[in-house]
C-alpha cells in the first residue's frame, strides 16, 4: 500500500515490489508510472544489519504436542507512508529458535536508493516464555505510529490473536490480546500440515487516525467441525459435516483444504472428507496508540 498524509501517493512514488532474500537483505523495486506509458523500475539492494534464520520451525502450543505451521519468511505486509517503507517478515531467532516478527523501516523518498532507517523485533516474550510470533499484519498512521497484529503461541498458551504499537519514540508497547486462544489446534489433513493460514489484517481507523482495527486468528475451544467423514456424491450434491450447503465451486473446495484438511474433488468424485480436531476463529479489536 502506498499512502501519504493526504491519502494519495507522493509526487515521486508509484508503488513498490519487495523481495526478501533472508540474510542477504531485500531487493526493492520502485515502480513509477505503473499504469502509464512510461513505466520505470528502479532497483535497490538493501542490506540489513541483523542476522537471523529463515527456516522457520513450528510453534509449540498448550494442550498438544503438535506444532503449528508458522508459514515462511516472505514479505507479508508492506506499506509506504510519507517517504518511509514499512515491511514485516517472520524469521527464526538465532538464540531461541522461535519464530518472531521482524519489521523494518526503509527510507524510500522516490529519489535516492532505499536504505534502512530502523528495525525491530516483536518476540512475544511479554506474553509468555518461549513464544512464537507469526502471521503478522501492519498499518501506519499519518504521524508515523505503527500498529502490528500477529498470532502468538507457546507451550503455556493456546494460539491467540495479539496486537501492539510502535510509538513515536520507536518503542514497542506491551502486547495486547485481541483474543486469547481457547484450545489446541490440529489439522488432520492427508498431507499432515498443521497449517494456520494467513488471516491477519491491520487498518487505520478512517474516522480516528490515532486508532486501528486489528483482525487475526485464534484457536477455538471446540472441535469446530464434527470429526467424521462425508461423501461427495456428485457436483450437484455436495455435503459435509462442517460446511453449510453451498453451490459447488471447485475453487472453494480447494481453498478449504488449507483450512480443514479436505481434499480437492473433481466432478462426480466420491471420496471421504477428512476434518479437523481443532479449529480457529477470527477476532477483531479497536486499538488506539497512547496519547
Amino acid at each position: 500500500m502506498v499512502r501519504a498524509k493526504a491519502g494519495v501517493p507522493g509526487d515521486n512514488v508509484g508503488t513498490y515490489l519487495i523481495s526478501h532474500a533472508c540474510n542477504s537483505g531485500f531487493v526493492v523495486f520502485q515502480v513509477n508510472d505503473p499504469l502509464g506509458p512510461s513505466t520505470t523500475f528502479t532497483r535497490s539492494d538493501v542490506f540489513v544489519p541483523v542476522f537471523y534464520e529463515c527456516d522457520l520451525q513450528g510453534a509449540p502450543q498448550l494442550g498438544s504436542t503438535e506444532l503449528i505451521e508458522t508459514n515462511d519468511s516472505r514479505v507479508q505486509t508492506a506499506i509506504w507512508v510519507d517517504n518511509v517503507l514499512w515491511i514485516t517478515v517472520v524469521v527464526r531467532e538465532f538464540a531461541s529458535g522461535e519464530a518472531a516478527l521482524l519489521y523494518f523501516q526503509f527510507v524510500a523518498n522516490g529519489l535516492d536508493p532505499v536504505f534502512v532507517l530502523f528495525f525491530g523485533v516483536i518476540s512475544g516474550e511479554d506474553i509468555s516464555a518461549e513464544t512464537s510470533v507469526f502471521c503478522p499484519s501492519l498499518d501506519v498512521n499519518s504521524n508515523g505510529i505503527a500498529a502490528f497484529g500477529f498470532t502468538a503461541s507457546s507451550p503455556t498458551i493456546f494460539a491467540g490473536a495479539y496486537a501492539t504499537v510502535q510509538n513515536l519514540d520507536f518503542m514497542i508497547e506491551p502486547s495486547e490480546a485481541v483474543k486469547v486462544g481457547e484450545g489446541p489446534y490440529f489439522v488432520t489433513g492427508a498431507d499432515r500440515r498443521n497449517f494456520w493460514g494467513f488471516k491477519s489484517g491491520m487498518s487505520v481507523d478512517p474516522t480516528d487516525d490515532n486508532c486501528f482495527w486489528a483482525f487475526n486468528q485464534y484457536a477455538r475451544d471446540d472441535t469446530c467441525f464434527e470429526v467424521g467423514s462425508s461423501i461427495l456424491a456428485s457436483d450437484e450434491n455436495v455435503s459435509s459435516p462442517h460446511l453449510e450447503p453451498f453451490q459447488p465451486d471447485m475453487q472453494s473446495l480447494e481453498h478449504e483444504r488449507a483450512v480443514d484438511g479436505t481434499e480437492h474433488f473433481a466432478e462426480g468424485d466420491v471420496r471421504r472428507l477428512q476434518t479437523l480436531v481443532g479449529c480457529w476463529g477470527t477476532a477483531w479489536a479497536h486499538i488506539c496508540a497512547p496519547p
